[in-house]
């Protein structure tokens, strides 16, 4: 077993966005002017979680984000949480879609990171505190001209001690450009 099949038995799929490689993140392009960010894996052991959403179950309920938290900054959070596992590591990738205003992106991607670190240990709580290597990354995808030049390999700064990269919107990349 790994950590990535014990995070599938612990969440909710209500919010899985994807499972597979190849998979495109999006958000109305009327609010961010980000179209999309396609991405593909060479390693099949992937699971995508639309996490900014309020989403209906499978019965049509209503299912809020973050049903404990008074409405404000305190539901902010970034638009996906990407699981996924290369030679025997997880990697966990916190997203954002912007436009060329990136304001507040940091803070979103922390508080994903914050939630993925409690989904991963809940998952580990209930399997006998299952250990692996994780690596933690943020991503944050915008339409800003002045980080064209940025590659997936090249991470400039930190989000609390994560290793953060900004890249450009409306473009391809490959998962394992970002894990290593």
């Amino acid at each position: 077993m790994s950590l990535l099949t014990y995070l599938k038995s612990t969440l909710n799929n209500t919010f899985e966005e994807f499972d597979s490689s190849p998979f495109t993140l999006t958000e109305p392009a009327n609010i961010t002017g980000c179209l999309g960010v396609t991405i593909e894996s060479k390693f099949p052991d992937i699971l995508v979680y639309k996490v900014d959403v309020s989403k209906k179950d499978v019965n049509g309920n209503y299912i809020e984000k973050f049903p404990f938290f008074n409405s404000g900054d305190y539901k902010s959070i970034c638009d996906y949480l990407i699981f996924y596992e290369k030679e025997n590591v997880l990697y966990v990738l916190a997203c954002e879609l912007k436009s060329s205003t990136t304001k507040g992106a940091k803070n979103q991607l922390y508080a994903g990171l914050l939630l993925s670190d409690y989904f991963i240990k809940t998952a580990k709580r209930c399997n006998d505190n299952f250990e692996q290597p994780i690596k933690y990354k943020a991503l944050l995808f915008s339409t800003r001209d002045v980080y064209k030049e940025m590659t997936p390999d090249k991470f400039f700064s930190d989000v609390h001690g994560t290793k953060f990269g900004e890249f450009l919107c409306n473009c391809e990349y490959s998962l394992d450009s970002f894990c290593h």
